[in-house]
């Protein structure tokens, strides 16, 4: 499982030093997302693949996801999110796998 969590770290790190994602990134867009079976670390990996829980701590901290977030509580990346409430030009998100 090692061998997995520090490949999937050493893809994030290529990621966020990728120049275009620093830029898309530095821009200020906020950036959210969630993951697929592939994110885990295995092909059609699952609730039982025992490095799911370092996975997601991974992809989290890739999205900078702060430490007080409800994702982090819980198992599994999904998420609800609204933006510009109250506006009439609001959108909602649903982050699902």
């Amino acid at each position: 499982m090692m061998r997995f969590v520090s490949q999937i770290k050493e893809m994030y790190d290529r990621q966020l030093s990728h120049p275009g994602y620093r830029k898309f990134k530095d821009s200020g867009v906020p950036i959210f997302g969630t993951w697929d079976d592939h994110d885990y670390g295995l092909n059609d990996a699952g609730q039982e693949y025992e490095g799911r829980d370092m996975s997601q701590r991974l992809f989290l901290d890739f999205l900078e996801e702060p430490a007080d977030s409800e994702r982090r509580r819980q198992k599994g990346v999904s998420a609800a999110l609204c933006w510009g409430g109250g506006t009439g030009r609001g959108m909602d998100w649903i982050l699902k796998p």
